[in-house]
């Protein structure tokens, strides 16, 4: 959902320690990694799984932050895993196609030092309420 990436990369860029920790963030970065200049943090979605609702059109994500940072020491990598939860742990985002009813955090792990970076992984579930009726938008 490229919307949904917006919404996340303005609230990263908008705080004031994480373009300064994580540099940039990026959406569906696999096989560029190697290639990019640490650190960085990349955004995977899975979903969207319909949630049934009355009235309204609801949907949950999956969304895994990958965080990469090079460092001597495992701070920096701690650093920035700490400021995304305090970023994104329960937070609501806005955009035009809909809102965010909820962030609720999974999983967190890292980080780990893997061939030369530091890992760690955030997962969240996100529920997204719908600006516009899906029916409408897929002109059902």
């Amino acid at each position: 959902m490229q919307a949904l990436f917006d919404a996340i990369q303005d609230r990263f860029d908008e705080d004031s320690a994480l373009p300064t920790l994580g540099r940039k963030v990026y959406q569906g970065f696999e096989n560029e990694r190697a290639k990019t200049v640490l650190p960085f943090v990349d955004v995977t979605f899975f979903g969207p799984s319909p949630v049934d609702t009355f009235v309204d059109d609801v949907e949950e994500f999956t969304v895994r932050f990958s965080l990469f940072t090079k460092r001597i020491r495992p701070r920096d990598a701690a650093m920035l895993k700490a400021a995304m939860m305090r970023v994104f742990d329960d937070c609501n985002l806005h955009h035009g196609e809909f809102y965010t009813v909820a962030w609720l955090r999974e999983n967190a792990h890292g980080p780990v030092l893997r061939d030369g970076v530091f890992q760690s992984t955030l997962d969240y579930r996100v529920t997204v309420q719908l600006a516009t009726m899906v029916p409408a938008v897929r002109g059902m």
